[in-house]
């Protein structure tokens, strides 16, 4: 699984942060169950894969920084979109109640104000995404958790699959943070992969096919997959391995593509795709509307839909990935260079 730039990683991210937008883009049901089935655990998987230790405050820095950049993008769309609706600024401007009505969604999945402002779509992925790294070493206190990976693995395995049986409801879980409980098993499952140095492009092409229709057999017929709303199917322990089957059928088949700059460029800008795909969303589907793509007009455009507001996205976000990329590589939370050993 080590290739040169790897050019697989680069289409894996491209693909998945694609799908993270049509599965965003009202789409039909069966189409967000096969995407939510494996999206997030695969971005998680990578990450793992990928993962050097940096100092904490150069890990928080580079999640806080495009953050708050794009928190404030947002807020701006909320206030342009408030008015355009309703004919008047109403409470947007307001910030009295800036705790209670922005930065609580950073914090707690129901913050419980009918008034908040969700910062960026998927603000739940960064949260994760930084609680993971901070206890995989980022913060040195906790480097034990992959020196001994194995036990971790099965130790977070074992908790996330018998934590439902005995509790329905645990307030915990309102806290963002618990988050990186259900991610750390695929950050550890990619760190584990490239410790292995298994090569996923090597598995024969018959086993693939098989963890394709299982994946898509499990994704439609089980309850749902959702992680940012602790849906596990089952058992968590159908999630993780029903999402392994999936993020094996996309790298396998991203190790058959040729490099590619398009996706080397949508890779490094996951980030800003990530957090302003649904505020495009809201000057997109007018657009749609208006030339009579309209979702209930047919089957057919109900799917199609998503897919083309998708490819507008990406079209849109192109050269503001590259531009910032060669100027504010902050701004894409690219990581500082130099690793703490």
């Amino acid at each position: 699984m080590i290739m040169n730039r790897l050019s697989w990683v680069d289409w894996a991210k491209a693909i998945l942060i694609s799908l993270v937008c049509v599965g965003h883009f009202n789409s039909p049901e069966n189409q967000k169950l096969l995407i939510w089935g494996c999206h997030m655990p695969a971005f998680f998987i990578i990450s793992g894969f990928l993962y050097r230790r940096h100092g904490a405050w150069r890990t928080l820095c580079s999640f806080a920084i495009p953050m708050m950049f794009y928190t404030a993008i947002v807020f701006g769309v909320h206030v342009i979109q408030d008015y355009v609706l309703n004919g008047y600024w109403n409470c947007l401007l307001d910030l009295g109640h800036f705790w209670h009505r922005v930065l609580e969604q950073f914090f707690f999945r129901n913050a419980g104000n009918p008034y908040g402002i969700i910062p960026v779509i998927g603000v739940w992925f960064v949260v994760a995404l930084l609680i993971v790294r901070f206890f995989c070493g980022d913060i040195k206190l906790f480097s034990f958790t992959l020196k001994y990976r194995y036990v971790t693995l099965a130790v977070l395995l074992l908790w996330l699959t018998i934590e439902p049986l005995i509790w329905e409801y645990i307030p915990i879980k309102d806290v963002k943070l618990y988050y990186g409980i259900y991610a750390f098993p695929f950050f550890i499952t990619g760190y584990i992969v490239k410790d292995l140095k298994l090569d996923v492009s090597k598995i024969h092409p018959l086993i693939i096919l098989i963890s394709l229709i299982l994946y898509v057999l499990i994704s439609l017929n089980f309850p749902r997959f959702d992680m940012m709303n602790y849906q596990c199917g089952p058992t968590y322990m159908v999630f993780f391995a029903n999402a392994i089957l999936g993020s094996l059928v996309l790298f396998w088949f991203c190790t058959k593509l040729p490099q590619s700059r398009l996706a080397e460029v949508f890779s490094i800008g996951t980030l800003l795709v990530l957090t302003l795909h649904m505020p495009l969303d809201f000057f997109i589907l007018p657009i749609f509307h208006r030339i009579g793509l309209t979702p209930p007009s047919s089957l057919f455009v109900s799917y199609l839909i998503p897919w083309l507001e998708m490819v507008v996205v990406l079209l849109v976000t192109y050269y503001p990935i590259t531009w910032l990329n060669m100027h504010f590589p902050i701004l894409l939370g690219k990581m500082p260079k130099k690793i703490v050993k």
